[in-house]
């Protein structure tokens, strides 16, 4: 037989026909499971919620962007609505009403996420700042170890370094007055490309006994100030991994708590203590600026004008005109329709009901206001850098503005001619009480400001 006659038979493959029903059900119900675990895996986990959920049900400002720019005096001007931001630099809650303290907004920023204190070494320092932040392959971060411990330095972050934090929400359960939990939820990397994850993790809000012996106190960089708080990492090693991949921070994170004994005393443009009736305070409020990276002192290529303005103390309550925003909004629609005053996380946004309210900038020089029942101080106003420039819906930043329209037009501040302002921030004075959505706006006094560093 030639070798061109020979047949070669392979036996058939098998076909589902052939493999026993018990067999093929079992490979049925192992896939089942084995996509039933990756979704059920990368479901967000939601802890029991207990107590009364914080909030307004219908935002107060769901009618904002009908509110003109032309000034009305037909009428008081309101609140219009309040917030407050219980982790630093993350997405907030709109409420009907809140109690004032000393620092601000009860439970107002609380919370803070950081990252090791590093600073960037430059290969040749000869360039200009602005040629060496813009050519960021000649800069390499170290981090800066405490000389005497040897511990990592704790330094907040902020979206200015990572929009995506916008992302990050909050929610509180209220059990009783002042009790109750704080939820921070946020997104995480998930194996199925369909499939949104997310983590949420709790806190109680009150600092007991109990937490006080279990978290240590540690430093936290805040601009110039390094006040102490409550570091909390331990209870959630294995989420801040996660949130660290999702953020892509450049280093380890870490969640820190405010020290209710350990608040920052505020002087420059705050009122003084027998003014205000006692020496303002504030939490983990910072103003604006740049980035809080660099080493204290910093390296010798950066200038002293650069650094005196990344270093800032902030006052206990944010205040902003809804009327400044839509003005402001005017100019730039072409590139954001519809600009949401949330970007600015301001703490009261007040206007006048049903008219357009006060004029654009009318509160540029508010220096003392009645809301509701109780005096505050109108400190000085409030200086802008590039962090409304991160849409809070998205996470995503644009490269212009607000901030490139705000410089052109809002350099207004003697103090500081170099950069924007917009909004005033308040200290409350002396007696305190309940704020509220709705309460009246009195102006009691105005005249200049000049912003003290």
């Amino acid at each position: 037989m030639s070798v061109a006659h020979v047949v070669v038979e392979s036996p058939p493959l098998p076909t589902l026909r052939d493999v026993p029903t018990p067999i093929l059900s079992l490979l049925a119900l192992g896939v089942l499971a084995f996509f039933s675990w990756l979704v059920y895996s990368g479901l967000p986990f939601t802890p029991k919620q207990h107590g009364r959920k914080l909030g307004v049900e219908t935002s107060n400002l769901a009618d904002a962007y009908r509110h003109g720019t032309e000034a009305s005096h037909a009428g008081q001007w309101k609140v219009k609505g309040l917030w407050i931001f219980p982790v630093k630099s993350c997405r907030g809650i709109e409420i009907a009403e809140a109690r004032v303290v000393p620092s601000g907004l009860e439970h107002d920023r609380q919370f803070v996420f950081l990252t090791p204190l590093f600073y960037y070494s430059v290969k040749n320092k000869n360039k200009n700042f602005e040629r060496i932040i813009n050519q960021p392959a000649q800069m390499f971060a170290e981090w800066m170890p405490n000389a005497k411990t040897g511990d990592l330095q704790w330094v907040f972050i902020t979206q200015r370094q990572y929009p995506k934090m916008a992302l990050i929400t909050t929610k509180i359960y209220l059990e009783g007055e002042h009790d109750g939990n704080l939820h921070i939820t946020f997104p995480i990397k998930s194996r199925l490309p369909f499939l949104k994850r997310a983590r949420t993790i709790r806190f109680p809000l009150s600092v007991s006994d109990e937490f006080k012996a279990r978290y240590p106190l540690k430093k936290v960089g805040i601009w110039r100030e390094q006040p102490v708080a409550y570091d909390i990492s331990s209870a959630v090693e294995t989420e801040l991994r996660e949130l660290s991949a999702y953020l892509c921070t450049d280093g380890p994170l870490a969640l820190f708590r405010v020290c209710p004994e350990e608040l920052r005393e505020v002087y420059r443009n705050a009122p003084t203590a027998n003014e205000a009736g006692y020496q303002p305070v504030t939490g983990f409020a910072d103003a604006v600026h740049i980035t809080p990276y660099l080493l204290i002192p910093p390296p010798s290529f950066i200038t002293r004008t650069a650094t005196d303005h990344w270093w800032r103390e902030q006052y206990p309550l944010h205040m902003l005109n809804l009327t400044s925003v839509r003005e402001l909004n005017s100019r730039i629609t072409d590139k954001i329709p519809k600009l949401d005053i949330v970007r600015f996380r301001a703490n009261i946004i007040p206007t006048l009901f049903k008219v357009t309210g006060p004029g654009p900038f009318t509160e540029d020089d508010w220096k003392k206001i009645r809301l509701g029942a109780h005096v505050y101080y109108a400190a000085c106003r409030t200086l802008r850098c590039k962090m409304p420039n991160v849409d809070p819906d998205t996470g995503e930043r644009h490269m212009q503005e607000p901030d490139q329209t705000l410089r052109s037009y809002r350099a207004i501040d003697p103090g500081y001619r170099h950069g924007a302002c917009l909004g005033m921030q308040l200290v409350p004075a002396g007696s305190m009480g309940i704020l509220r959505a709705g309460d009246g706006v009195d102006v009691l006094e105005t005249g200049p400001h000049h912003y003290i560093y």
